[in-house]
């Protein structure tokens, strides 16, 4: 999904949101803020352990996990969202 931006900590907008919204609805913890178009700590620990989860899966993809959504990320977010 090349129309994503690669998004990281500290990032805020509709795209985060967006990927917070995937991420809740999969049962990821994004702390006491929830889904709220920023990329906080509780965020980046929900991604990274969506990524450590898609490589347990997954694991001829070879994600990286490193808390940052890129296109691969955003790929396995599409194909899992609800």
């Amino acid at each position: 999904m090349s129309d994503n931006p690669v998004l990281e900590r500290g990032d805020r907008g509709e795209s985060v949101k967006q990927m917070q919204q995937i991420l809740n609805q999969m049962g990821y913890d994004l702390g006491s803020s929830g889904v709220d178009g920023l990329y906080d700590e509780e965020t980046e620990t929900a991604v990274k352990q969506f990524q450590s989860e898609m490589n347990q899966q997954f694991p001829e993809a070879h994600v990286l996990v490193d808390g940052k959504v890129g296109n691969q990320t955003w790929a396995f977010l599409h194909k899992n969202k609800s």
